[in-house]
């Protein structure tokens, strides 16, 4: 949970409120590649951030992490299963806190 706070604060910082990642991660480290042919035959390669966690955690996520940094994800969307089968693909939104607070 930390090393996905770690990398959402750093694409929150970077002014990137919508980022993909990977859940569900089977693999040992926090990477998943999937490697394939480009339109005109060319090798290519998608990377994700994979981390082993469910979506249901990106709560505790926001609770213990996020918030307390004055940002929250705001949703997530879900994707696809990667055709490795190692994790599913999901869309995060962020937002910040002090814009969620003037809601109110």
């Amino acid at each position: 949970m930390v090393n996905l706070y770690k990398y959402l604060k750093g694409e929150y910082n970077n002014g990137r409120l919508r980022t993909e990642v990977a859940l569900f991660s089977r693999n040992s480290t926090n990477k998943i590649i999937i490697t394939g042919q480009g339109p005109k035959h060319e090798a290519m390669a998608i990377k994700y951030e994979a981390y082993a966690l469910r979506h249901w955690d990106i709560e505790a996520l926001n609770e213990q992490f996020l918030i307390p940094a004055n940002f929250r994800v705001k949703s997530i969307q879900p994707c696809e299963v990667l055709p490795s089968k190692t994790g599913v693909s999901f869309i995060f939104t962020m937002e910040s806190m002090d814009q969620h607070r003037s809601m109110f």
